[in-house]
């Protein structure tokens, strides 16, 4: 084997070595990243609950900040993700306003797709009341998806 062709073997080999190290540190930080999030989302120490002062009777906006931000997301997402099927697309989530009050924009093959998911949520681990609000076939798309809305409270 020629001596050029062994220093391009060695190049290749060192460039493939440093690109590999970039991907592995990228890696690393992305799941630091996500543990991070977890950890947050999952947090619902004493400390963190909100103390709510009898005196307002838990309705000035200091005592709501307090409720929304002791609230844990972390089973409400797990039950999302437990009911959603290739058959859902999960659109948007919106807080609307009380803790584990939220709004869900959806699409789905079909009706019959969107009322099972409804029926999903209501049957998750967590105590789901959820609602189909609003749905609408989308008659320009060649597949006729159902778009569709629902509301949930979620006790968490």
């Amino acid at each position: 084997m020629p001596a050029w062709w062994q220093a391009v073997l060695l190049v290749a080999g060192a460039a493939t070595l440093v690109m590999s190290g970039f991907q592995y540190r990228s890696l690393l930080q992305r799941h630091e990243a996500v543990r991070w999030h977890l950890n947050v989302l999952g947090q619902t120490s004493a400390s963190a609950n909100p103390t709510i002062t009898e005196q307002s009777g838990g309705n000035s906006a200091e005592d709501q900040v307090k409720l929304r931000l002791a609230f844990s997301w972390q089973p409400v997402f797990v039950a999302l993700e437990s009911a959603t099927s290739q058959k859902i697309s999960l659109l948007s989530i919106d807080c609307t306003g009380l803790p584990g009050s939220i709004h869900l924009a959806a699409e789905a093959r079909n009706l019959a797709d969107a009322l099972d998911y409804v029926g999903r949520l209501n049957r998750s681990t967590n105590s789901w009341q959820a609602e189909l609000i609003r749905y609408q076939t989308k008659e320009n798309d060649p597949e006729h998806p159902v778009g569709f809305e629902i509301t949930a409270e979620v006790n968490s």
